[in-house]
């Protein structure tokens, strides 16, 4: 590009260059010329005015004509060869010219009457021949050297023509440099473009080195570069949350799938086995509707969850309002202490002094099914017989933590997968009975409120499951958040 772009310019402006000293040179040599025939035909006219003076006192003064001395005296005279001839051509004097045969139409002229002259160049030298008309005495051709007035005028063409080429050769090597200067920063930012359409991920900012239009070029290609980059990563963010949305509605979906044919497939297998015994085997059969019991109401609770998990979120604030929490918190902690005692544990509440400040914007009944939820998967995991519940104001928010100990140490990868549905399912120690939604209801309702649900591993071999809701001072949620 560097070398194209100044190729281009130096022939450009060499065209340029070029036309103008020509036309200069032209325009030199027509003044000299035009300026050597001025003079010329200013000293001819001298001439001819001397002669003709001459020859009137010459005639006066002698009365008679001799054309020898005559002739003799006007070289003397005008110090230049001259020859006489009679209006008919006959040659009546003849002082020896430098060249004999110089060439012209000026006799032919002279002849009618007419001065004129011819110049004749040989080499070096440069003569004008001249004649004119003397009225009843003759022709007088005359030969002047002007060989100094010529070669003068060639060395002003001379020195024209070189300084033409000096200015030219400068020209063209500043030039080179100016343009070398002035590519460099172009030919940086075709590069940067190049790189930029080869990697994206690439597009580093330029420095800014001047203040011209090429400065504000690179300014220019600066904020592209970074729109780009910002652009790429939302794009890289994007896909990588449309691939967890896809594994997460995958394994979502093969979990429900499981959750949903085991409790079925006991259901169905007691059932036919009663209906092959004919209900003969009273205690089969009585052991038999137990598990059938059991398992249906194993299968509508999670339907009920599943449907829960499908409404919680949903963008309908018609019935939030001003939530006194402490209450709340206050009045759920005692009721399911009811189920911790049976597993003797015991569930502790912390609460500010000040309990107006814990007031959040909300429905009541989200928060205290989110809190339930909560407590009760402390209760159903924890493996200890304290269970923490602290609240306190912070900020803009109210935090609301809810800790408890735990056997085995959690890793952050399965910290972060706690929330997904039927995750913890799975694992070893679950309860019974348990769906595995709790805690990804949870998260919808602590979204829905417009706050967020993370966990923590404040110690070792303890977890916190901490939420943040926005109190009350603050703006209450948009209806979709």
């Amino acid at each position: 590009m560097r070398s194209g772009l100044v190729r281009s310019l130096v022939f450009w402006y060499s065209v340029i260059v070029f036309a103008t000293f020509g036309v200069l040179n032209l325009a030199v040599s027509g003044m000299i010329g035009s300026s050597n025939e001025k003079n010329i035909e200013a000293d001819l006219r001298g001439f001819q005015e001397s002669s003709e003076v001459f020859l009137s006192r010459y005639v006066l003064k002698n009365g008679v004509w001799g054309y020898q001395e005559v002739g003799d005296s006007l070289c003397a005279v005008l110090g230049s060869n001259l020859k006489i001839y009679s209006t008919t051509g006959e040659l009546l004097y003849n002082a020896l010219f430098a060249d004999e045969q110089a060439p012209g139409d000026d006799m032919a002229y002279a002849s009618q009457g007419k001065s004129a002259y011819t110049v004749y160049t040989s080499g070096k030298d440069t003569r004008v021949y001249f004649s004119f008309l003397v009225e009843e005495f003759g022709i007088i051709r005359m030969e002047v050297d002007y060989s100094e007035l010529y070669q003068s005028g060639s060395y002003i063409s001379r020195m024209v023509l070189y300084s033409s080429a000096s200015v030219l050769v400068t020209a063209l090597v500043l030039l080179v440099v100016f343009a070398g200067k002035v590519i460099e920063p172009v030919n940086r930012l075709r590069n940067a473009v190049v790189e930029l359409t080869e990697d994206p991920s690439s597009a580093m900012p330029l420095p800014v080195r001047h203040k011209d239009e090429i400065g504000e070029l690179t300014r220019e290609y600066n904020k592209m570069a970074a729109i780009i980059r910002e652009q790429l990563r939302e794009i890289t963010l994007e896909k990588s949350a449309l691939e967890e949305a896809v594994a997460y509605r995958k394994h979502f979906y093969d979990n429900v799938t499981h959750e949903l044919k085991t409790p079925l497939t006991i259901i169905l297998g007691y059932a036919e086995m009663m209906e092959d015994t004919g209900f003969s085997d009273l205690e089969f059969s009585k052991k038999g509707i137990q598990h059938i019991i059991s398992e249906s109401k194993r299968l509508r609770d999670m339907v009920t969850a599943l449907l829960d998990a499908t409404r919680v979120g949903v963008s309908d604030t018609s019935d939030f309002e001003m939530v006194d929490l402490a209450g709340l918190l206050r009045d759920t902690a005692v009721s399911m202490n009811l189920k911790a005692a049976r597993q003797q544990k015991e569930i502790v509440l912390s609460l500010p002094e000040e309990e107006q400040s814990l007031r959040v914007w909300g429905s009541r009944e989200q928060l205290i099914q989110m809190f339930i939820n909560l407590m009760d998967n402390a209760i159903k995991h924890g493996s200890g017989s304290k269970i923490s519940v602290f609240s306190q104001r912070l900020g803009e928010h109210v935090e609301i933590s809810v800790q408890n100990e735990i056997e085995k140490q959690i890793s952050e990868e399965e910290l972060a997968r706690l929330f997904i549905p039927f995750y913890r399912q799975r694992e070893e120690g679950a309860e019974p009975g348990s769906v595995g939604l709790g805690l990804a209801i949870c998260r919808k309702i602590a979204e829905s409120h417009g706050g967020n649900i993370s966990a923590l591993l404040p110690d070792e071999g303890r977890i916190c499951i901490r939420v943040l809701l926005l109190s009350v001072q603050t703006e209450a949620p948009a209806e979709e958040f």
